[in-house]
């Protein structure tokens, strides 16, 4: 599949030109092979969505989405995942699902701004103003001064994952993974990843010495 069939829909929505979108979308359909690929089906999805926010028919929208996060499972395409959740929270903001647009569209902030899209990044933070949402950093992540791939890194291995798995999931190197979870390590002030959940879900950060033995590699 072309690179340029998914920009070209969601050019022809941007512009309204609805009828010429689903056409294109249609010929994106048509050259996603007959085998399946899953990468591609959910860029269709999420851009059957997109177009049927633009319909004003969230309903019909919400089930595209839906396969679009189905569809998911599994890649570790940072990009196309981060404007998958991106779309998918323009979705909800428009249903009035303000939390669940939020969620959505800070998570899609996050994967972006770790791969320095940082037009995508601007696009989900007038969204999150849209929503009323705070586009500022947390006090902690602030204070600390961690920087965007840091954050990144740090609230995966916060959700358990291991090392292997955020690369995975970022597009990057074990070895750059471990060496942004070093640094969070030393900004934050723990010696062990067990103690990241923690840090991150204070809303200020507590006092605390750099010291040694750290333990940022768990490759599983």
């Amino acid at each position: 599949m072309a690179d340029w069939r998914p920009l070209e829909v969601d050019a022809l929505i941007g512009l309204g030109r609805l009828d010429d979108a689903g056409a294109a979308l249609a010929e994106l359909d048509a050259a996603i092979p007959a085998f399946g690929l899953a990468s591609a089906s959910m860029t269709a999805a999420r851009l059957r969505g997109n177009l049927a926010v633009a319909r004003g028919d969230l309903a019909r929208a919400g089930e595209s989405f839906a396969a679009a996060r189905q569809l998911s499972r599994g890649l570790s395409l940072p990009f196309h995942l981060a404007l998958l959740e991106r779309d998918d929270g323009r979705r909800l903001r428009r249903a009035a699902d303000r939390q669940g647009a939020v969620a959505c569209l800070r998570q899609a902030r996050d994967r972006l701004a770790a791969l320095g899209a940082r037009p995508h990044v601007a696009v989900c933070e007038r969204e999150l103003q849209a929503c009323g949402a705070d586009v500022r950093p947390g006090p902690g992540p602030a204070r600390w001064n961690l920087t965007a791939s840091e954050m990144a890194v740090a609230r995966l291995v916060a959700r358990g994952q291991s090392n292997r798995e955020v690369a995975a999931e970022l597009y990057v190197s074990v070895k750059a993974v471990e060496y942004h979870l070093g640094h969070v390590f030393d900004k934050i002030g723990i010696r062990s990843r067990r103690a990241l959940p923690g840090r991150l879900a204070a809303s200020v950060p507590e006092a605390g010495g750099h010291g040694g033995g750290r333990d940022p590699g768990r490759q599983g």
